[in-house]
């Protein structure tokens, strides 16, 4: 019966010793990985300048041994260049399907409208077409604008001569660019010297990240 109890505790003391030992040493790797890096990510080592050796310190709880050189480094490095321009945001005025058409003359008149425009910076495109039956000529300008007063002109006036024959036909792209600080209204306004009706049109705004106006 001693014999017994010799042979079966033994084994257990030798077994339990171990199990010990190694939740300890799984206790410390997990005390040393989260202290390596500190808590701002940043790692200290030291080095050694006869052997050039290279070590890690948790610097809570250590130093570098006497004579060696102190080194900290990050996790994170600095930020890298500015990579190219994600996606942007599109809006077009589709008129293919709804077409009424406008009689121009020299009173300014809104022929297309892109509503309630998110602010944000914007590049702009309005295709705008106009045909005319008269023997005479009529000369349309038009411009690019926001709804606000006073408004703000987003492009340079354009101009384009419709008429002289009959069923003639003109159009005109205008490109134009600005900020918009708040939701509104942009807006394409033309006027003629003659008479002209407008025809369907196609305006366009792309919301950039970026706008570089160049003088």
């Amino acid at each position: 019966m001693k014999r017994t109890s010799v042979w079966w505790f033994g084994p257990f003391r030798r077994w339990k010793a171990a199990l010990g030992g190694l939740v300890f040493a799984v206790a410390v790797t997990v005390v040393v990985r989260a202290t390596i890096p500190d808590a701002a990510g940043v790692i200290h080592g030291c080095y050694s300048k006869p052997g050039s050796n290279l070590y890690v310190v948790d610097s809570a709880v250590s130093t570098c041994k006497n004579g060696d050189t102190a080194l900290t480094w990050n996790v994170q490095g600095p930020p890298g260049p500015v990579g190219p321009m994600g996606l942007s945001d599109g809006f077009w005025k589709n008129d293919l399907k709804i077409f009424t058409s406008v009689n121009l003359d020299g009173t300014p008149t809104d022929v297309e409208t892109l509503s309630q425009l998110p602010a944000g910076n914007y590049m702009f495109t309005a295709t705008l077409a106009f045909a005319n039956s008269a023997a005479t000529f009529a000369n349309v300008q038009c411009i690019l604008h926001t709804s606000d007063n006073p408004p703000v002109f987003l492009s340079n006036g354009v101009q384009t001569t419709v008429g002289g024959t009959a069923n003639s036909f003109g159009s005109m792209t205008i490109v134009g660019a600005g900020t918009l600080t708040a939701p509104t209204d942009v807006k394409a306004t033309c006027a003629s010297t003659g008479t002209a009706f407008t025809q369907q049109s196609a305006p366009t705004a792309i919301r950039v990240a970026t706008l570089t106006v160049q003088q």
